[in-house]
């Protein structure tokens, strides 16, 4: 266990209009992955706004805390590409939350968890979105 506990955050980002852009749809999914997993769903936060909004540092530092505060040790996303429309801006995210001692998982369980993986996993960022 990381951190002592097994609780994970679920963060979350509305792109658009249709089944898995909208954030509810993505919560929805990924609170199936946490119990299967085996966590315990201890917050969610949705993103309205870019994540260097003030209102986006808001829900971000609602993850954040909870991560240093030792109280998460996952959080799940619905995909890397789902956090930020800048993919460098989205893995600082995930190196920040790893050096936290979180690992970060998407929908389908794969963990970003190393920033030689992220940094390849940008290479092939630019496109369509999952």
């Amino acid at each position: 266990m990381i951190n002592k506990t097994k609780g994970a955050w679920i963060l979350a980002r509305n792109t658009g209009e249709t089944k898995y852009n909208l954030a509810k749809n993505q919560i929805s999914a990924m609170q199936s992955e946490i119990h299967d997993e085996g966590y315990v769903h201890t917050g969610t936060s949705t993103l309205h706004f870019p994540l260097q909004s003030e209102l986006g540092r808001v829900e971000l530092n609602r993850v954040l805390t909870a991560a240093s505060a030792g109280r998460i040790s996952a959080v799940f996303v619905f995909s890397i590409r789902k956090l930020s429309e800048d993919a460098e801006e989205a893995f600082r995210l995930v190196d920040r939350l790893n050096e936290l001692g979180v690992i970060v998982y998407d929908n389908e369980g794969y963990q970003y968890s190393y920033d030689w993986h992220c940094k390849q996993i940008g290479k092939r960022f630019k496109g369509g979105d999952q």
